[in-house]
C-alpha cells in the first residue's frame, strides 16, 4: 500500500501548488467582478451621496442627496455626451440634506447593455465665489 500512495504524494506536492495558483486567482477574479456577467446597478459621485440608480436602454435615472454640508447652488451635472447624446441639466438651489432626482434620456441610439457613464458635476458652495467640481459615474447591466 505505501508504493500506491507515495505517487499521489509525489503529484500532490508538484501540482498542488499550481492548482491552488490557480484557484487563487479565479477567486479573485470573482471577487472583483471580472467574471460577473450582471452587474448591479450603482452609482457614486465623489462627496455626495446618489441613491436609487435606474438604467434602461433609453434612460439613466438617480437621485442626488446633497452631503456637502451647506447650500449648493448652480449645480449642473453632465453625463458623458459621447454615450447617446445625454445634454447636461441645471438646478439653481439644492439645501444641505435635500435631494433630488435627475434623469437623462438619450437623445441618439440606445445605452450599451454594459452601461459605464461617467458623470461631471459642477456647483457654488453657499455664498463662495468658487465653482467646484465633482466626478461621478453610474454603472450596470439594462
Amino acid at each position: 500500500m505505501r508504493q500506491h500512495a507515495q505517487p499521489t504524494t509525489e503529484f500532490f506536492m508538484k501540482y498542488g501548488w499550481a492548482i491552488l495558483v490557480v484557484l487563487a486567482a479565479i477567486g479573485a477574479l470573482a471577487y472583483f467582478g471580472v467574471l460577473e456577467t450582471e452587474i448591479e446597478q450603482r452609482c457614486s459621485i465623489t462627496g455626495m451621496i446618489c441613491e436609487d440608480p435606474l438604467i434602461t436602454e433609453d434612460e439613466i435615472r438617480f437621485t442626488l442627496r446633497n452631503n456637502v454640508g451647506a447650500d449648493m447652488k448652480n449645480i449642473t451635472v453632465t453625463p458623458d455626451p459621447s454615450i447617446c447624446g445625454f445634454q447636461e441639466q441645471t438646478t439653481e438651489l439644492l439645501h444641505a440634506q435635500e435631494r433630488i432626482e435627475y434623469t437623462f434620456t438619450c437623445a441618439e441610439g440606445t445605452i450599451p447593455r454594459l452601461a459605464n457613464i461617467d458623470m461631471e458635476i459642477t456647483y457654488y458652495r453657499g455664498n463662495e465665489p468658487t465653482k467646484r467640481t465633482l466626478a461621478g459615474n453610474i454603472r450596470g447591466t439594462i
